[in-house]
């Protein structure tokens, strides 16, 4: 419908206290990668139907509102309350796939942000926080765009105008056949779906968060679930994150490009013979990353969005799921397809291993109070923070919460020293390790970075900041650098020591001669450095957390009050 007819429909309510949310539904929008574009450009061309003028005629008479003055109301903005709309009207709505289902983008990142609420967040609040998850993922950078009624401080209210009812939940229980539960999994993370599966526990809460039993989960399509009861509850009760199972067996999913043309099978052969990597058909489900050839048409493309050092046309290399460049990944243009999956072959490798650690990820469900910020060096301004919200949060309130960053903050110009500061929030020592994966997917160890010390290096006291690096004692600087693009920042928090990943990444660093500082992670050579670190720390928090929870041999266990695993996502520009 258009938006003078919304308009007329919201003048209609009875009440100030509405909340609209417009996702785009076009159909016809076409493709980008492995997207579908749910929105499409207006302008003249796009005629209303008389059928739907008559509707508006309808309304104005009812409404007793003159031509003129609707003219002028729908200029001044909304009508009533608040409209929230999947993207700004410059850019387009992205449809993506999640794991084995298809959602909008904005719908599926504000819908488990609600689900996650451990506050009543205001609307300008919680629409800069929903848009650091649709801008990281869309190819448009996509924001969602919230409009006000003129005049009025709506923006203050909590979302739907509704305090907060219910604690928040990964998913609730929807059916209840003996001891067989179907549940709706709203709440999970869409990078950590591949850890619910069969093994994993929810707890079963009450209003108050306070656990009443548990459920194991048994089998999961999309975001519905089938579990099993190991207490009695009843439909409605919701759930959270007790332990998470990480699959053994995860792979890494590249996409075939179009581009390939008649080497489209050889690509797929040549992929499917390397260990853990899966070639699939574009549009059909998730992928990871998109192997093509750069033509002029995907020049046009990236050149639309400022890309540059764009490679020679008819090269071979790997796309972002977007259709976005990564980094380092393209070769001469002369290159064969099987050259190129041959030169790619480390790549794939960290790739995986950056993959696999990110499915621990836990923000949203830790019980472990732990913080984290980052800072141009020699400045008290923070650009990024990530904390544990159940862990760093009084049940309803806002205490220590950071606060809210735009999108757009977290971009570094090339040569930005920055600074990490970690805190542990507990009343126990935590053991730490901080990771750093790059544009091109290359995985370095930050902390620890003092490699003949013993494993307490890697331990940090209650209450104590972290700073990474301490100009008291470390000799190296972390800087914004080549080449440009999105980075993350992984830290890692456990109750137990990390001893097998500090062996690992000990050995990396001594056999270079280093006795100090951070470790980049070569997966080139004869070691396959970042998946034997990957594969040590996670035996170390399945050793500690997960002992007797079975299918030990094809899932690791991981608690959610044994481990805290945040991420900073920044852009060097």
């Amino acid at each position: 419908i258009m938006g003078h007819t919304l308009f007329l429909l919201m003048s209609a309510l009875q009440t100030e206290n509405v909340t609209v949310v417009l996702d785009s539904c076009h159909s016809g929008g076409g493709t980008r990668g492995n997207f579908q574009v749910r929105s499409r450009s207006g302008g003249s061309q796009l005629q209303p139907l008389e059928v739907e003028r008559a509707y508006q005629q309808k309304w104005l008479s009812q409404l007793n509102l003159s031509p003129d003055e609707f003219k002028r109301r729908r200029r001044a903005g909304v009508a009533k309350g608040v409209v929230i709309a999947s993207t700004k009207r410059d850019q387009l709505a992205a449809d993506a796939p999640f794991d084995d289902f298809f959602a909008g983008a904005f719908t599926y990142f504000m819908t488990q942000y609600l689900w996650q609420q451990t506050a009543n967040d205001s609307f300008t609040s919680a629409i800069p926080n929903i848009a650091r998850s649709t801008t990281r993922m869309s190819f448009t950078s996509q924001e969602p765009l919230m409009e006000l009624k003129p005049g009025s401080s709506y923006g203050n209210n909590p979302v739907y105008f509704t305090n907060e009812q219910t604690p928040p939940a990964e998913a609730v229980i929807t059916q209840v056949q003996g001891n067989q539960a179907q549940l709706w999994l709203g709440g999970l993370d869409p990078d950590s779906l591949a850890a619910f599966n069969t093994g994993s526990i929810l707890s079963v809460i009450d209003n108050q968060g306070r656990p009443q039993g548990r459920v194991q989960l048994e089998s999961r399509q999309g975001l519905v679930g089938k579990a099993k009861l190991l207490d009695a509850v009843q439909p409605g009760a919701l759930l959270q994150e007790s332990t998470r199972g990480i699959p053994n067996n995860l792979t890494l999913k590249i996409g075939i490009d179009p581009s390939l043309g008649n080497e489209m099978n050889a690509a797929k052969s040549a992929l499917q013979a390397i260990s853990r990597v899966e070639a699939i058909p574009l549009q059909q489900q998730e992928v990871h990353y998109i192997f093509g050839r750069m033509t002029e048409a995907y020049r046009q493309q990236l050149r639309s969005h400022a890309a540059s050092n764009l490679p020679d046309n008819g090269s071979l290399g790997l796309f972002s799921p977007a259709l976005e460049l990564v980094p380092n990944s393209f070769g001469a243009k002369t290159e064969t397809v099987t050259d190129a999956i041959a030169r790619l072959r480390p790549k794939f490798k960290s790739l995986l291993a950056a993959r696999i650690v990110k499915t621990i990820l836990n923000s949203n469900s830790s019980r472990l109070n732990v913080t984290a910020a980052m800072r141009p060096e020699g400045t008290a301004e923070t650009i990024a923070t990530a904390f544990t919200i159940r862990g760093s949060l009084t049940q309803g309130t806002n205490a220590n919460r950071p606060p809210s960053i735009p999108p757009g903050v977290q971009k570094l110009p090339l040569g930005t020293p920055v600074q990490l500061l970690v805190s542990n929030n507990e009343s126990s020592p935590l053991y730490l390790s901080v990771l750093v994966i790059d544009p091109t997917g290359e995985i370095s160890v930050i902390f620890p970075n003092q490699w003949a010390a013993a494993e307490e290096v890697t331990l940090v006291a209650p209450g104590q900041m972290l700073k990474i690096p301490d100009p008291s004692q470390d000799s190296f600087s972390l800087v914004a650098q080549e080449p440009k693009g999105v980075a993350e920042v992984l830290i890692l928090a456990s109750r137990t020591p990390l001893r097998q990943a500090l062996q690992a990444i000990r050995t990396v660093a001594l056999d270079r001669g280093y006795s100090s500082g951070p470790v980049t992670l070569d997966a080139s050579g004869q070691v396959n450095e970042p998946a034997e670190v990957i594969d040590r720390l996670l035996d170390d928090i399945n050793n500690d957390t997960g002992r007797g929870m079975g299918n030990s041999n094809t899932v690791r266990q991981i608690e959610t009050s044994q481990l805290a695993a945040l991420s900073i996502t920044f852009e060097v520009i």
